[in-house]
């Protein structure tokens, strides 16, 4: 999850591993020193802060991030839509990055036969993102049906957020065994901030509580209670 700064520290241990987000390791020391001295073994994804931000940071100042906080895997710059952009910006990433943390790219394309064009340009990165806004359940089924499991990119999928929580159970009728999965998703937080349950059958969209003021949330004791029952309830359709 993207964690309040004030809560960090006991909330990092109710997840699997940790989701940074660059910008913020850039400007908050507490950020940076927390997540640079988390346990051994534990991962950590640092993303590029292109929803936040409306851009993502360039690959200099993602790498400055990177190194601050020890990054695993670094995701790299990218903007919907922009295909040759992102392809520049997923190559810049890897000659400045690689060998020193793992490369994540953000699938793209405004085709299916472009989407496979450029799944083959990053084939050799490390962890392949599935953006939420886009059709990513149409596009992990054509990724299917072409059976290109050999692609190291493949390996390991991590989804950029959720869109609902029947989207969970989806992927996980539609993956295979051998690949490693990840989710990172602030909506336990935000509708916890807004003191809502998610498992009430209504669709978790439309939070009205954006990431920057999510990042610097407080929660009182009965929110924090309600967020830890909205991450179990998020687990329960992760198990």
């Amino acid at each position: 999850m993207e964690i309040p700064t004030a809560h960090l520290a006991d909330w990092s241990a109710l997840t699997d591993l940790d989701f940074a987000l660059a910008h913020k390791v850039l400007e908050d020391p507490i950020v940076a020193r927390f997540h640079a001295a988390r346990p051994a073994g534990r991962q950590l994804i640092l993303d590029n802060s292109m929803h936040e931000l409306g851009h993502p940071l360039p690959v200099k100042d993602l790498a400055r991030a990177a190194d601050l906080c020890n990054a695993d895997y670094v995701i790299a710059p990218d903007q919907l839509g922009q295909t040759q952009r992102n392809l520049d910006w997923y190559n810049e990433t890897v000659d400045e990055l690689a060998g020193h943390h793992h490369i994540g790219v953000v699938l793209c394309g405004k085709t299916s036969s472009e989407r496979l064009r450029y799944l083959q340009t990053v084939s050799e990165g490390d962890m392949l993102c599935l953006p939420f806004r886009e059709n990513r359940l149409l596009w992990w089924a054509e990724i299917e049906r072409l059976g290109a499991w050999s692609m190291p990119v493949l390996s390991r999928i991590h989804l950029l957020g959720v869109n609902e929580l029947a989207e969970l159970h989806i992927f996980q009728r539609m993956t295979q065994p051998s690949i490693l999965w990840s989710v990172d998703t602030s909506k336990p937080i935000k509708w916890a901030i807004e003191n809502r349950f998610i498992g009430d059958g209504l669709s978790i969209r439309g939070a009205r509580t954006t990431s920057h003021a999510l990042l610097d949330a407080v929660l009182p004791d009965a929110q924090v209670s309600l967020m830890i029952r909205n991450l179990h309830h998020l687990r329960s359709y992760l198990a």
